[in-house]
């Protein structure tokens, strides 16, 4: 299979395989959509993304020591100080929680930020000003897929009081929400889109930490050998786009004349 990269042709091999096919964009736009995908990518290749949003003054200390655990236990702490009757819960000790996709993480900063202001929910046009470097940062969790999540415990986040759908959510909060459609979408962000650890996250896991590194073609074959599975379930939506790319192409190349490249 080839991904096509923008940039990887010459001038002149650009103008000769023009994408003016329809088949040919139809092919390439699918697979861009499914490359686009966080989740195919990370099946692909085995990198688990995720995102934790700080105060500005926090982030040094986090490139050099890492997303500490204990910091949860602080009974000022801002989970603790939303839910106030969970303030003594030993649930909510020793976790660190993290976000599927950066608008989350930068939203949970704005509320936090909110919070501290006396308001529990930001309002769109407060978030930029909110979000500022001074004031927040949300930070690049790059993990290993077997070595950091594959087998580890999914932890409830506590913030959803036991609710399993946003009904039960907006029904245990009330008067938190302006209407059910607010409720909703912060019951998806705080479930299916929060992903909470046990454990301190190493400074080297975090883009800019100290001990990052990329991840390597190596860890790349690593991770197929011992997840064939998972990744050709990322495969799936990749090779429908270039099969299409591909009958495009060869409809095209075949009116070129024999002796040209390919």
């Amino acid at each position: 299979m080839i991904i096509l990269r923008q940039g990887e042709y010459s001038k002149n091999q650009e103008k000769d395989d023009s994408l003016d096919n329809a088949a040919i964009a139809s092919g390439a736009a699918i697979t861009a959509g499914a490359l686009s995908s966080r989740k195919v990518r990370g099946r692909l290749t085995g990198k688990v993304v995720r995102y934790h949003n700080t105060e500005a003054e926090n982030v040094k200390s986090i490139l050099e020591d890492g997303i500490k655990a204990s910091k949860a236990n602080d009974h000022n702490s801002y989970t603790r100080t939303i839910l106030p009757h969970l303030k003594n819960d030993p649930s909510l000790d020793n976790l660190v929680y993290t976000s599927k996709n950066r608008l989350t993480a930068n939203d949970i900063g704005a509320t936090r930020a909110m919070h501290k202001e006396g308001r529990i929910f930001p309002e769109l046009k407060d978030i930029k000003e909110i979000l500022l470097p001074k004031k927040s940062k949300t930070l690049k969790i790059e993990l290993d897929y077997d070595k950091d999540v594959k087998g580890s415990r999914r932890i409830e986040n506590p913030e959803l009081l036991g609710a399993k759908n946003w009904k039960e959510y907006h029904a245990r909060r009330p008067g938190i929400f302006k209407n059910e459609e607010q409720s909703r979408g912060v019951f998806k962000s705080l479930g299916e889109g929060t992903h909470i650890f046990d454990h301190d996250i190493d400074p080297s896991k975090i883009v800019g930490g100290k001990g990052y590194k990329k991840r390597t073609i190596k860890d790349v074959e690593r991770y197929i050998k011992n997840n064939p599975k998972r990744f050709m379930k990322g495969v799936a939506p990749v090779a429908l786009g270039a099969g299409l790319l591909s009958a495009g192409a060869i409809h095209k190349i075949s009116k070129k004349k024999k002796n040209k490249k390919k």
